[in-house]
């Protein structure tokens, strides 16, 4: 991974799912490998894919909980379930660990009730984690918005303070054959 993003200047952000292929995710999970499958009502199919926004790693995971009886997720609180979960803040870690430090900032900014810098905003939306209409501005899903507040709610006022017009830096190669470095 790290070799690919220094040598390749085009990277295809991979969002979230649609709701069609969100959908099919949970037949494929459901698909009963231990036993029958299982049919779940419309209202709570549709209910995992809002928590999850759409995003195959915390998709499964809410998938799992479900699924085991541990979040019944069309009760009020389930986000809330859900982000306390160590297997559902593996997935969200997951995604917060391949953004760069504007993108996290922007995130933050979100949920402190800022809005990101235009370039910050479309990497963001590309990717999939950001919702824009029109002024307003979400995050893509309830659980990673609180998997955010709970674990790096105390950096909302600084990446706030901080949420300017960001643009991303040009990428610099040199190339030291003396000492064999790139």
């Amino acid at each position: 991974k790290d070799f690919f993003e220094l040598v390749c200047n085009r990277v295809h952000p991979v969002g979230p799912y649609d709701a069609a292929d969100a959908q099919r995710m949970i037949d494929r999970l459901s698909g009963g490998a231990s036993g029958p499958q299982r049919v779940w009502p419309a209202a709570e199919r549709e209910r995992m894919i809002w928590l999850s926004g759409g995003h195959a790693g915390i998709l499964a995971q809410v998938y799992a909980a479900a699924d085991r009886g541990a979040v019944a997720v069309l009760a009020p609180g389930a986000e809330v379930k859900l982000a306390q979960r160590a297997a559902v803040t593996l997935a969200c870690d997951t995604i917060w660990d391949s953004l760069d430090t504007s993108e996290r900032a922007g995130l933050i900014g979100v949920i402190g009730g800022a809005r990101p810098g235009d370039s910050t905003a479309g990497r963001l939306q590309k990717k999939g984690l950001l919702v824009v209409d029109g002024q307003q501005v979400r995050l893509f899903s309830p659980v990673f918005e609180l998997y955010l507040r709970n674990r790096h709610g105390a950096g909302l006022t600084q990446a706030t303070a901080s949420m300017g017009t960001s643009r991303v830096a040009p990428a610099r190669v040199s190339f030291q054959p003396e000492r064999g470095v790139v």
